[in-house]
């Protein structure tokens, strides 16, 4: 081996993570505060990056507040169908949506059965009243204080494989 070669084996072992199987049960169903008809369940919190990736479920029809995020996001349908106001597309179950950083939009869900989606979430994500005044922020911190919260009131104990 070189001097400037880097033994991989070796810096993986280190810095890598783990190879890991979270199963469905092991993550819990956690009710959002703001919204009534939503609910989410954590997949990864990545607070090194301000990034977190959960499944958000919507149990009917609504609408989820106007809305800007500061990093890109990734989307996949995995129920139902949902919307931005915003645009002329509709995502249905098998849908994979790329959102951009910085557009403004706010989420329609057009079923009465809701939907369930896999967000990854990158950078904080503002939140907008009708007159375009800020009016809440959520980040990667909000989502494991809502997270830790949840199991402390419930007697869970706090999955450490979800952060990386």
């Amino acid at each position: 081996m070189s001097a400037t070669s880097v033994d991989l084996a070796a810096t993986i072992d280190r810095f890598g993570l783990d190879d890991r199987a979270i199963n469905d049960a092991e993550r819990p169903w956690i009710q959002s505060e703001k919204l009534s008809f939503m609910r989410w369940q954590p997949v990864r919190f990545d607070v090194a990056r301000g990034a977190w990736t959960f499944i958000v479920h919507m149990t009917t029809s609504g609408v989820v507040g106007r809305h800007q995020h500061h990093g890109e996001v990734f989307a996949y349908v995995l129920e139902g169908s949902w919307r931005y106001a915003e645009y002329d597309w509709v995502a249905h179950a098998g849908a994979v949506v790329h959102e951009a950083p910085g557009a403004i939009h706010t989420l329609v869900i057009d079923d009465p059965a809701g939907m369930k989606t896999l967000f990854a979430v990158h950078g904080a994500m503002d939140f907008f009243d009708e007159n375009d005044n800020r009016v809440d922020q959520e980040t990667v911190f909000y989502f494991v204080d809502r997270y830790v919260a949840h199991c402390e009131a419930n007697g869970l104990e706090v999955d450490e494989r979800l952060f990386y």
